[in-house]
């Protein structure tokens, strides 16, 4: 999806419905934006000095977005965007880590880690909903990262499955080596911790078992 040109499509649907709705008397608006839309060099993804990336058409339209909700917001519209940073849970796609890793390992397939020392910000489904509808009744104007601003290794995710599965002898990590993936990739935190008053309720323990 990173490249699709469905992404200029999702764009001006969204920003005509974000249109429609203010031109209707919408009160408060909360759209749903991504971590791809930050600059991931830096690690530590922040709201307010992280700068946006240009990287895939997804980020770019995301972040065109944001700009277009934004230019509502300063004719008078109450709106919060949540950047959500690498959610799981029932019902994600079976190409994602935690559920491609399940079905292989179930399967008693291989599964081979080649950048396990990626280290990203996972938060469990439930969480990523209960912090937007959060948002929703709040005040808070603005971005606001959705995360739990731990960071947790690819590796370290695949190895916890493979013990609950009982399969640790089919994870097989690979040696570090070069890689354009960033290795670490975490939100800041503190926007949703002290404007929104929120935690997330799910450790990574928990939500996996």
């Amino acid at each position: 999806f990173w490249e699709s040109p469905e992404n200029r499509q999702w764009l001006e649907a969204s920003a005509q419905l974000a249109s429609r709705f203010a031109e209707a008397g919408g009160g408060r608006l909360v759209a749903v934006g991504s971590c791809a839309e930050y600059d991931w060099s830096r690690g530590v993804c922040s709201e307010t000095s992280t700068p946006p990336s240009d990287a895939t058409l997804y980020a770019r339209c995301k972040n065109a977005l944001h700009a277009e909700i934004r230019g509502l917001a300063a004719k008078g519209l109450s709106y919060g965007w949540g950047r959500i940073f690498f959610p799981y849970g029932p019902g994600e796609p079976a190409q994602k880590l935690v559920s491609s890793t399940i079905l292989a390992l179930t399967a008693n397939r291989e599964v081979v880690c080649r950048n396990g020392a990626a280290a990203r910000d996972f938060i469990y489904v439930d969480d990523v909903a209960d912090a937007l509808v959060r948002l929703l009744t709040s005040d808070v104007i603005g971005p606001v990262n959705i995360g739990t601003g731990q960071a947790t290794t690819v590796a370290d995710i695949v190895a916890r499955l493979a013990e609950l599965l009982d399969r640790r002898r089919l994870v097989k990590v690979l040696p570090p080596s070069e890689s354009s993936e960033p290795p670490l990739v975490v939100a800041d935190t503190g926007r949703l911790t002290n404007e929104l008053q929120w935690r997330p309720s799910w450790s990574l323990d928990t939500a996996l078992n």
